[in-house]
């Protein structure tokens, strides 16, 4: 989507700029699409008290953005926190991805959840403008904040794969024809059972764990088969769960 909308936008006129407040992989993503990075505090990122300061406004204000768009909770509640004090001329939008509870890490406290998700109603009520992924996701919303958001689905559309009879790239055939579960089904002659895949990076807010888990406690397991296509830091932790889980 990056690599289709921004030289589009660019031509308009628009100048995008990703702003990271911790160093890490985005620099190196915007690079692939000739976005220019900027890491807060002279590229040493900032702590988190030091969002709450006015050390974090300065950066933003320097910038001087027409639209900060953040994709995650904190990283909106960071710019709705300095953006109240001075009246900024920006607007702030956010895409939502899911339901802010499933949105947040499964390492906080009870004090830490409560804490983000008042944080995350304040900063909804301060942002411009709300896009979501899906008819669900805006319905999961507080009713105050619906007539405010947009469903701008992803960029895949379910009806095109789920109605295409294209033949797939040779390499992804070969490998989901070559799996195992496949290869002994044709050695007794069986029909290929139908198949659930899921492509996405394997880190924890995919939440592949619970994709895994509910599977293993699912009818479906008896007469289909999952896929996970990816890759990512949490590789191996998914496959000694799905080992654990005799899948």
């Amino acid at each position: 989507a990056i690599g289709q909308w921004i030289p589009v936008q660019k031509l308009s006129g628009w100048r995008h700029i990703a702003f990271s407040l911790a160093p890490g992989p985005i620099a190196d993503e915007m690079a692939r699409f000739d976005i220019d990075t900027i890491v807060a505090n002279g590229g040493q990122g900032l702590p988190k008290l030091k969002r709450f300061t006015s050390k974090l406004r300065n950066e933003i204000e320097d910038l001087s953005p027409a639209i900060i768009h953040v994709h995650n909770p904190a990283a909106q509640f960071y710019t709705a926190w300095n953006t109240r004090k001075n009246n900024s001329p920006w607007k702030i939008v956010r895409t939502v991805h899911a339901d802010t509870s499933l949105e947040m890490k499964n390492s906080l406290s009870a004090a830490g959840r409560l804490f983000w998700k008042n944080a995350a109603r304040w900063a909804m009520k301060r942002t411009q403008g709300i896009i979501c992924i899906h008819e669900h996701v805006r319905a999961s919303l507080d009713k105050s904040l619906r007539d405010n958001a947009q469903v701008i689905p992803n960029g895949l559309n379910p009806e095109l794969i789920e109605n295409s009879t294209a033949k797939l790239p040779g390499d992804l055939e070969d490998w989901l024809n070559n799996s195992k579960n496949n290869t002994r089904l044709e050695h007794r002659g069986e029909k290929q059972p139908p198949m659930v895949l899921a492509i996405g990076r394997f880190v924890e807010i995919k939440r592949y764990d619970w994709l895994i888990r509910s599977w293993a406690a699912s009818e479906a397991r008896k007469f289909a088969r999952l896929v996970l296509l990816g890759d990512g830091v949490l590789k191996d932790s998914l496959s000694n769960l799905i080992g654990e889980l005799n899948l």
